[in-house]
């Protein structure tokens, strides 16, 4: 049986020990938090640094020179926020979450949080409540590049270019910084370098948050300029869209998000954010065209009787989108 002596000695050690493999620096962040009695021991201190490394402010200091990617994006402060972000930042590592978890309850009022960086800075958050509906139009493509009946949730804004969501609620961004472009003409619009990361998260009332996926510019699958010679801003929208096959699915699930950038005519302008839309679809593009084309081909046949086109299946899918979508979502880790 060790002595009281023989015990110390041990602690003393295994403090020495511990100290020897931290960084200097990191040392002199938690020493800010202790008394000069605090440090007199070995194993008093270490004792006081363990509590000390608990610190809201710590955390809050640590994050506002190295923030997790996802830091600003959730709610709350210190060791707890820091502790979700960094969770969430490699639950979203892989891009598309494909760990599921036990099924969560989402029997209430849900919130989308959409943020955008460039070069490692985030340039625009928002907040806006998790309110899906089809897309309605019922072209191809409709005007938000957004197929019909696509689960499609829309973030409107107005901003100092001009532009405004007329047939949305209009969102004001937590953040929304202007970005610079290559400017090839005065006549054509600015191209801005296409590295946007587009993360789409899901908050719950209670501050729990999943990563749904991000988008990256090897998602990119159309850009686009449009104005007119008496339109005081240029306007570019570029459109992402992936597939994903979420485990225990059976099918493919198809995302995309279409953002719109606005620039004022004139040298040097710069870019802001003036719109982001989602879409969410429980089929793939090739089910989608080949239920269309069945529709303008086939008619009243279509209806009376689908199972002769092989489409049974993808139509109780996109009736069912939006529920199908919630249930899904149940089933991703909440942080």
């Amino acid at each position: 049986m060790k002595t009281r002596h023989a015990r110390a000695v041990a602690r003393n050690r295994a403090v020495a020990k511990l100290i020897g493999t931290v960084s200097e620096d990191v040392w002199q962040e938690v020493f800010l938090f202790l008394k000069p009695n605090e440090t007199t021991a070995p194993a008093r201190a270490a004792k006081a640094l363990k509590n000390a490394a608990r610190h809201d402010g710590l955390w809050n200091a640590f994050a506002a020179r190295a923030p997790p990617r996802l830091w600003i994006a959730l709610s709350g402060s210190g060791w707890e926020r820091f502790r979700r972000a960094t969770i969430l930042d490699l639950e979203g590592g892989s891009r598309y979450v494909p760990r599921m978890s036990v099924p969560a309850d989402l029997d209430c009022d849900l919130t989308v949080v959409l943020t955008i960086t460039q070069d490692d800075e985030v340039i625009f958050l928002a907040r806006f409540p998790y309110a899906p509906r089809k897309t309605p139009h019922p072209a191809e493509l409709g005007p938000d590049h957004l197929e019909s009946d696509m689960l499609s949730l829309h973030c409107g804004l107005e901003n100092e270019h001009g532009m405004r969501r007329l047939d949305e609620t209009v969102v004001t961004p937590e953040i929304n910084k202007p970005f610079v472009a290559e400017v090839v003409s005065p006549s054509i619009s600015p191209i801005p370098d296409p590295d946007f990361e587009v993360t789409f998260m899901i908050e719950r009332p209670d501050g729990r948050a999943t990563t749904l996926f991000t988008m990256e510019i090897a998602d990119v699958c159309h850009q686009f300029c449009s104005s007119t010679p008496d339109s005081p801003c240029f306007v570019l929208g570029t459109l992402y869209e992936t597939q994903v096959e979420w485990p225990g699915e059976g099918f493919p699930w198809r995302l995309q998000i279409y953002v719109v950038a606005t620039f004022p005519r004139g040298a040097n302008p710069t870019g802001l954010v003036a719109d982001v839309r989602v879409g969410v679809a429980n089929w793939s593009s090739g089910e989608f065209y080949r239920r269309k084309a069945s529709r303008e081909m086939f008619g009243e046949l279509f209806h009376l009787r689908p199972e002769l086109l092989d489409i049974v299946d993808i139509n109780e899918r996109v009736n069912d989108v939006i529920p199908n979508f919630r249930k899904l979502m149940a089933t991703f880790p909440w942080i």
